[in-house]
């Protein structure tokens, strides 16, 4: 009888309903697919297995405000965060 053992390293992604992309390209690429092309990014440079998403909703920081807004977030951090989920573009 064989049996089959599996080893994780890293963060188990596979249970995220959110992800955001900010800054640079996937802030700005509104046609971008992150479904599409997370579906074919299974394995990592070494051959192990990554655990990512599978469903979830894609938001992106299109203007580029998180970072400005994690600095506010210290003295305003209930404002910061509500101001984040608004800017973001779905």
């Amino acid at each position: 009888m064989s049996a089959m053992s599996i080893c994780r390293w890293g963060r188990d992604l596979t249970t995220v309903r959110k992800v955001i992309g900010s800054g640079g390209w996937l802030s700005r690429a509104s046609q971008f697919d992150i479904h599409r092309w997370l579906k074919y990014r299974e394995l990592n440079d070494d051959g192990k297995r990554i655990l990512l998403p599978n469903q979830f909703d894609y938001y992106r920081d299109s203007k580029g405000l998180l970072p400005l807004l994690a600095n506010v977030a210290r003295l305003y951090p209930q404002l910061a965060a509500r101001t984040s989920i608004h800017c973001l573009t779905r």
